[in-house]
């Protein structure tokens, strides 16, 4: 197994150079527009996630764009693992489609932005009929992986992790933002998952969870200031 993710267990660390520092982030977010923030973002390894987007870009272009590269990202991971796991990197790929999915699957009706996008008029594929989507999501996820590999214990243990985060409140008591602290110690855990040089699944995963943190905190950057323009005056 650990020679199996050699190369995949490489390609993580050298990702983890390659992040955004804490101070880096902070600059970004301080700055007030939107035009501000992507020649910001242009000045740092998150280029190449918002070259395609203009201060004009409309929420829908961003969210659109950012689900493209998240979908990029997936593929090109898949290649870094042994054939019998990539169905279940590839699988990764349409968590960034739940929300739309649940909304189409709960009988809401299909919006002319999702038209065009076969993800969105195809159905909810073995997704439908789910009361919650991100645990059919996670229930199809573990079918995917081999059943004799030793690794999925470990990587079960991580999903639990990643469950027990996204089950936390995002809005705190008086409207206002909840705690960062979940994020940051998820975001601690993939990091140690991936230094402690591992070569395991739960290394790719904990990578892609990485990047999931990034592009989310980035999509949050962007959609506040094309919605509300000059942010900190807005704020």
């Amino acid at each position: 197994m650990p020679i199996e993710f050699n190369y995949a267990q490489g390609r993580a660390q050298a990702r983890l150079g390659e992040r955004l520092s804490p101070a880096a982030w902070q600059l970004l977010e301080a700055t007030g527009t939107l035009a501000q923030y992507l020649h910001g973002a242009r000045a740092t390894a998150m280029r190449s996630r918002v070259q395609s987007l203009a201060a004009t870009s409309s929420p829908h272009a961003i969210e659109r764009t950012l689900r493209s590269d998240w979908r990029a990202e997936v593929l090109g991971v898949t290649h870094w693992v042994p054939q019998h796991w990539r169905a279940a990197v590839a699988w990764t790929a349409s968590l960034c489609d739940l929300p739309m999915l649940a909304w189409l699957d709960a009988g809401g009706e299909v919006l002319p932005w999702m038209r065009d996008d076969p993800r969105f008029t195809d159905g909810a594929g073995p997704l439908a009929g789910s009361n919650d989507m991100l645990i059919g999501w996670r229930r199809h996820f573990e079918t995917l992986w081999p059943a004799d590999d030793p690794g999925t214990s470990q990587l079960r243990q991580f999903v639990d992790l990643v469950d027990e985060y996204r089950s936390q409140p995002m809005i705190a008591a008086a409207g206002r933002p909840a705690s960062m602290a979940p994020r940051r110690k998820l975001d601690a855990h993939a990091v140690r998952l991936i230094r402690r040089s591992l070569r395991q699944p739960v290394t790719v995963f904990s990578h892609l969870l990485l990047v999931a943190l990034d592009l989310g905190r980035l999509r949050n950057g962007l959609v506040r200031r094309a919605l509300f323009g000059d942010w900190q005056k807005a704020a």
